[in-house]
Formats: C-alpha cells, sequence, structure tokens
C-alpha cells in the first residue's frame, strides 16, 4: 500500500512526463491485478499517510471509480468487493471529513462518492440502511455539516428519489442551517433536490421563506438564482401554483444596474419557459416589467 502511495503522489507531483507516464501504467497495473487491494487502498490512504496530495489525489481516483454507477456501469467487479467496500469506507467518512490536511474541495469528492453510493444502494436493492446510517451519522457530527448537505443533495437528485427517508427529515436540516451564510447556497441545493420530487404543501411554505433569506444574502443571490435556473429546466412544474410570487421576484433584478443579477434573472426566465412552454401567467405578468437593457 505504501508503495501505491509513493506512486500517486509521484503521479502528481512529478514534471518529468516520462516519469507521470510510467506512474499512471503503474496505477492501473495495480488496479488490474488486485482491484479489492486498490479500492481498499484509496478509501484507507488519505488517512494513514496524512499527506495533502496523496489523500486529495485517492479521492479523486475513488471518484473517478464510482461515478459509473451513474451511468449503471458496475464498479464491483465481485460479491466480495460489494460486501467490504461500503463498511470499509463508512469508517473512514469521519476522520476523512475532519483531516486539515485534505483540501476542502477533494472532502467534497467524498460527498459526491457517498451520495452516489447510497442511491445506487436504494435504486438496486430498496434498502434505506446506508440513508439511516448516514442520518444518524450526521446527527453525531454536525459540524461536518458542510460537507453532509452535499452528500444528501447527491443521494437524492440522481434518481430524483428521497431514497426512503422522509420529506420532513431533510427539511429539517435545511431550516436548522439555512440561515448560516456560509451554509445558504449548500441547503438551497439540498432544498431544490427534495423539491424535484415531493411537491407538497410545506414545500411551497419553506421556499417562500427561502426567498427571503435569498433576498437578505444579496451578496449570493445570483448563484441562488442560478440553481434555481437550473432546477427550472426539469421542474418547471413546481413554478406553476407560485408564478405571482416568483415572477415578480426576478422581475425586480432584471436590472442593469447589477448586470451579473440581471443575466442570472434572465436566465431564470428563459429555463423556466424552456422546462415549461405553456407558462403563459408568467409570460402576462412577465410583460408589465420593463427589463429592457440599453446597449
Amino acid at each position: 500500500m505504501q508503495e501505491f502511495a509513493s506512486t500517486l503522489k509521484l503521479f502528481y507531483e512529478t514534471q518529468d512526463n516520462q516519469v507521470r507516464n510510467q506512474a499512471e501504467i503503474n496505477i492501473q497495473t495495480f488496479k488490474q491485478e488486485n482491484y479489492s487491494l486498490y479500492l481498499q487502498s484509496l478509501i484507507l490512504l488519505p488517512t494513514e499517510t496524512l499527506d495533502r496530495v496523496i489523500g486529495s489525489a485517492c479521492l479523486i481516483f475513488l471518484f473517478q471509480e464510482v461515478k459509473y454507477l451513474c451511468n449503471d456501469k458496475c464498479l464491483f467487479l465481485t460479491p466480495d468487493i460489494q460486501n467490504n467496500f461500503w463498511p470499509e469506507l463508512s469508517r473512514q467518512i469521519i476522520p476523512i471529513f475532519q483531516a486539515s490536511h485534505i483540501n476542502p474541495v477533494h472532502k467534497k469528492f467524498l460527498s459526491i462518492i457517498i451520495g452516489i453510493i447510497s442511491n445506487y444502494g436504494y435504486k438496486t436493492y430498496n434498502n434505506t440502511e446506508i440513508q439511516e446510517f448516514l442520518i444518524e451519522l450526521f446527527q453525531k457530527n454536525e459540524d461536518q455539516v458542510i460537507y453532509f448537505l452535499p452528500v444528501f443533495s447527491e443521494m437524492i437528485s440522481i434518481t430524483p428519489s428521497l431514497c426512503g427517508i422522509e420529506a420532513k427529515i431533510y427539511l429539517t436540516i435545511i431550516n436548522k442551517f439555512i440561515k448560516n451564510q456560509e451554509l445558504f447556497i449548500s441547503s438551497c441545493k439540498l432544498f431544490f433536490s427534495v423539491a424535484s420530487c415531493y411537491q407538497e404543501e410545506i414545500i411551497y411554505q419553506e421556499f417562500q421563506e427561502i426567498i427571503q433569506y435569498a433576498i437578505e444574502n444579496i451578496d449570493q443571490l445570483d448563484k441562488f438564482i442560478e440553481i434555481m435556473s437550473n432546477f427550472a429546466i426539469k421542474n418547471s412544474i413546481f413554478f406553476a401554483p407560485i408564478l405571482d410570487c416568483i415572477i415578480p421576484f426576478i422581475c425586480e433584478y432584471c436590472n442593469p444596474v447589477n448586470s451579473n443579477l440581471c443575466i442570472c434573472s434572465l436566465n431564470f426566465l428563459q429555463c423556466l419557459n424552456i422546462g415549461g412552454k405553456d407558462m403563459i401567467k408568467g409570460a402576462i405578468l412577465f410583460s408589465n416589467f420593463d427589463i429592457s437593457i440599453d446597449s
């Protein structure tokens, strides 16, 4: 395992292309000869080596393996790997999240990995064991919420499906952290993931509150509108009951004084139109606002 760690470090740090190519060959050879040990090394090395480069490299390579589950390509080559992979990874979640030597950006690769595996397990086996474990693990380690929010967002958004967990559990998490400016955008992503597959009255009540938080977080408003835009392309019907609210809100920011916000707002309206071509009511409301931009 230590030899593999040295090879990973060499692969990322060398400036010599020939050396790098040979390191890549060695990594692929190790993977082909002993896939189980390869996966185990990627899981354990981030906390065993305490090396910044190795820790991040392992999470990147592990993500490259797991991401194929999104395309229904089988990651696990044998039942033995299926049985051992999650137990080993689950023990490493908090140590990796807490590790100060690992880049926070790469820790979020782990968040995505966990979300993909959780969704895959539920979709394939209709089993909520992993989801329930993650909820309990989060409740015991809420100081790591910045990494758990993407876990839940990814878990839900792939299918989309609540993955056997009640919507109110996700909404409780959102309500607890959305007022935290650092967590606002991640909380919004989780909200729209939930809204993609659960559109009851309580969701619309939550949305009204989120709009107010978005207005208060003016520095992040453009990012919030971008999230809404991505959501609207596939879920425009969500906005149908609240067009009287959402259209005036958006049009208020279609103002060339803030060009970035204006572009984001116009893009949302375009995404809403793409997602729901018969949103006539929205078009009528929209026509009452002057959103022209003088060149």
